[in-house]
């Protein structure tokens, strides 16, 4: 029982139902975008992956600690880079060019959250677009101890650096579901790193489009011309 509540708060804690409130980017900013600069933030670290199994979980907090360390080695491993990164600078080239912004590349990586210090991380920058993932984790279906689901949270703001406020926000967490588990990944796929990868990736477009829609932007037109 104790294992169970354990799982539960760890997994809640890194993907579970936000606090944070979704924020629209206005009209009226939007407008304030044109012809400025656009940074987009580099975390100097990622939050531990947590890679629970039928076993570790039965350990209470040294299941826990098991299941961090070979969650982490797995990223390590397989060389896996901040899937948030990838996010924002892909985000930030579609928001210049839909507001006709210059981007300022993230030279610097940031280490806290905190608003003042990644405002202070890029000066070069009159907005800011900071993503940051918040938990990631994996754990195998409860019908099914032989596959695995991948799930994965990130945050995003849109920050006027010169006024220090956040003008467009929201937070995403998305975990691929599939009702024929064999086509989930097992934990071999995941420490090969094609299950994460290819799970991660799901996680990462879902995320994208989530993020899209309170930027006021839509699809890229490569992907909105395919069927």
């Amino acid at each position: 029982m104790f294992a169970r509540f354990l799982l539960a708060a760890v997994l809640v804690s890194l993907v579970g139902c936000s606090t944070i409130k979704p924020k629209e980017l206005t009209g009226a900013d939007a407008g304030q975008l044109q012809g400025k600069t656009l940074g987009y933030s580099r975390y100097s670290e990622l939050p531990d992956f947590i890679a629970q199994t039928p076993v570790n979980v039965q350990f209470g907090l040294l299941g826990v600690a098991t299941a961090i360390s070979n969650g982490n080695s797995m990223i390590r491993d397989n060389k896996i880079e901040d899937p948030a990164l990838d996010m924002a600078k892909q985000l930030a080239d579609e928001l210049a060019a839909a507001q006709k912004m210059t981007v300022a590349h993230a030279a610097v990586a940031v280490e806290s959250a905190d608003l003042d210090k990644v405002i202070a991380a890029y000066p070069q920058a009159d907005y800011i677009l900071d993503m940051r993932t918040s938990g990631w984790s994996s754990i195998y279906y409860v019908s099914d101890f032989n596959n695995y689901k991948v799930a994965y949270s990130v945050h995003a703001r849109l920050i006027d650096r010169k006024a220090k406020t956040v003008l467009a926000e929201k937070a995403c967490s998305y975990t691929p579901i599939y009702e024929d588990t064999n086509k989930a990944p097992s934990y071999r796929e995941l420490k090969q790193g094609t299950g994460l990868r290819s799970q991660l990736s799901l996680s990462v477009d879902y995320c994208l489009a989530d993020v899209r829609k309170i930027m006021g932007l839509g699809l890229p037109a490569a992907l909105a011309k395919t069927p």
